[in-house]
């Protein structure tokens, strides 16, 4: 639930999800809510006593934390009654100029001009003319954020000295669509400037404005010498904020199995309650009467002992890890998907493989070929039908997604990252080793250049490596999140990717998972059934062979996010950005069918030679 700065004047009917919070709303970005604009303070600015801990030994390793701790909330449940705590995510308004599209008056809002829960209104044309947010804003690639110089932009082109600016933010239609025909005016002195050529990127260092060293909501005692030149760019524009969300699967097969034998405990609903008033308490007791009735709820939902409860609220992870990299917790995720094993009933995770070799001894005479085709090239499928996954905020950047990387509390020592924990449901699919080796072998190095030379021109260190494999991979996932969304009732932006490729690895996981400690509905996991998932592999790989946007989409050399996609566009591959986590860039479906020109062989080149539609 955003608040305003330092969360003392609340707008509570401006609301978002916890995993919001995190991505695409976490510190450092901008939330337009309506007419109105904000920005999400440093987590700093988080009250801790009401955030809930989250444990994953693996990916607290990676990172480098002692725990995550997960948004507060404004609202609990407690006793049957929803109780309004006034302990929302702080966020402040941003952009602080504003205008009114009556009289196009311009004003600096301040904090103290704020007015719990109620827009800006402007003064001269009275309450029914709401103020709006400039759409332009200064960022820098050391992440901070601060609002364009207006008086100075309008006064660049002119000698005068104006002591008292009033400024106009006007349209010029005459002028066209284009910059050109916006201009920032001084009705003081007639001072006038449009706003061609604003977003270039020594546009403001050319008037002698330089970076202010700090963010919207930092005193100036807080700043810091920046050299690094600001550049005006638009609210909306991607390249103003790219988090860093780094994910973890919880992949214990039994609830004593390597983290901590509270986390069932912390996991249910009232948890969160219980763990904010055990925080405010000065001397917390079991006994305590605020705390006694929910623990007593807690341990009877899940059949513990109430003291075990009590204990949870202070229990400590009982391993460190020893992994370095994310790469580290792909390799184990990989270890245990391809390789299901028989689990306790509670445990975080529960997996087990689906029996395509039963299937096939079903499948009809007119479609063996194309069936013996198939299993040549996957090895497995395996029913993923619960897991737990953490996703954490490890920072953000600006202008450049390879730049410079910004804690989520400006890089304090905190000990903790902000995340949230999903549970859900998903279906992994696995590659056969020795099928795919053989396809590499044929792929033309002239292919492998081209996509390496593309990757170090575009400067796109963040994404993995363009290896055949890895793309091949990444446009099949892509193939069957967009088939999955008609059959399974989620939507595309629902279902998530993560993609286990190396020289031993070549699988996908493709899941959905919501905040609800129940996880999904099974709709995904029922599409595994070896039937149903055959079909939905054959229309997927059928669909996508046509795009309608051939030829020019198949023959194209360089297309999307730093011209990293070949034969992959919104109208055969990509998926919601939510979805994939790289960006939507290394696509090309050559590597499933095969190139006209005779640059890619395709992957399931005899599998689509052989289907009967």
């Amino acid at each position: 639930m955003p608040g305003s700065c330092h969360g003392r004047k609340l707008m509570p009917d401006r609301s978002l999800k916890k995993s919001q919070v995190i991505a695409p709303f976490g510190p450092g970005a901008i939330f337009d809510f309506g007419n109105e604009s904000f920005v999400a303070l440093d987590t700093t600015k988080w009250r801790q006593f009401a955030c809930r801990q989250i444990n994953l030994p693996r990916l607290e390793g990676i990172l480098r934390v002692n725990h995550f701790l997960e948004p507060p909330i404004q609202t609990l449940r407690y006793a049957g009654q929803q109780v309004n705590t006034n302990w929302s995510v702080p966020y402040m308004r941003f952009p602080r100029w504003l205008f009114c599209p009556t009289c196009r008056r311009m004003r600096l809002w301040t904090y103290n001009d704020e007015e719990s829960g109620k827009e800006p209104r402007c003064n001269q044309c009275g309450s029914h003319s709401k103020l709006a947010p400039m759409r332009f804003m200064a960022v820098c690639g050391n992440g901070h954020l601060t609002d364009v110089d207006w008086p100075r932009w309008a006064h660049s082109e002119s000698r005068t000295r104006c002591e008292n600016p009033q400024l106009i933010f006007q349209v010029h239609p005459e002028q066209g669509g284009g910059l050109r025909s916006l201009s920032v005016k001084c009705t003081t002195c007639n001072s006038e400037r449009n706003l061609e050529g604003i977003t270039a990127p020594e546009a403001l260092h050319h008037i002698g404005i330089r970076c202010p060293g700090k963010h919207p909501w930092q005193s100036h005692e807080r700043a810091v010498n920046c050299d690094s030149r600001l550049r005006v760019v638009q609210r909306g524009d991607s390249n103003a904020y790219f988090p860093q969300v780094t994910s973890a699967i919880d992949i214990r097969i039994n609830d004593q199995d390597g983290i901590n034998d509270y986390d069932h405990i912390r996991a249910t609903t009232h948890w969160p309650t219980l763990q904010t008033f055990y925080n405010r308490a000065t001397n917390p007791t079991p006994e305590d009467p605020i705390l006694a009735p929910i623990i007593q709820l807690i341990a009877g939902q899940l059949n513990e002992d109430p003291t075990t409860v009590y204990e949870a609220l202070s229990g400590e992870p009982a391993i460190e890890t020893d992994e370095k990299d994310e790469h580290d917790l792909l390799t184990n995720e990989w270890e245990i998907l391809s390789n299901p094993r028989q689990v306790a009933e509670n445990a975080p995770f529960r997996a087990e493989q689906s029996d395509l070799d039963l299937y096939g001894r079903t499948v009809p005479e007119q479609e063996k070929r194309a069936w013996d085709a198939f299993r040549k090239t996957v090895d497995k499928l395996v029913l993923v039908k619960r897991l737990r996954i953490v996703n954490a905020l490890a920072g953000f950047r600006r202008l450049d997604p390879s730049g410079t990387l910004t804690s989520p509390s400006l890089n304090v020592n905190t000990g903790w990252l902000p995340a949230v924990e999903i549970f859900g449901e998903g279906l992994f699919l696995s590659l056969d080793d020795k099928a795919l080796t053989k396809w590499e072998e044929n792929v033309p190095q002239r292919y492998r250049n081209d996509f390496t030379r593309q990757h170090e021109n575009a400067g796109l260190d963040f994404l993995p490596e363009p290896t055949p494999r890895f793309i091949l991979l990444h446009t099949l996932a892509h193939l069957l999140i967009r088939q999955l969304s008609f059959e399974c009732g989620y939507s595309a932006s629902s279902l998530t990717e993560r993609i286990y490729c190396d020289d031993s690895m070549a699988g996908i996981l493709i899941y959905t998972a919501s905040s609800d400690s129940e996880g999904a509905l099974g709709g995904l996991v029922r599409e595994g059934a070896p039937e149903r998932f055959y079909s939905i592999f054959k229309t997927a790989l059928f669909r996508a062979q046509w795009c309608s946007n051939d030829p020019i989409c198949s023959e194209m050399s360089h297309q999307g996010i730093g011209g990293m996609n070949r034969a992959a566009c919104h109208a055969c591959t990509l998926i919601p950005e939510t979805s994939c986590r790289y960006l939507n860039a290394e696509l090309d479906r050559a590597t499933i069918f095969g190139s006209s020109d005779g640059t890619a062989p395709g992957y399931f080149g005899e599998f689509m030679e052989n289907l009967n539609y």
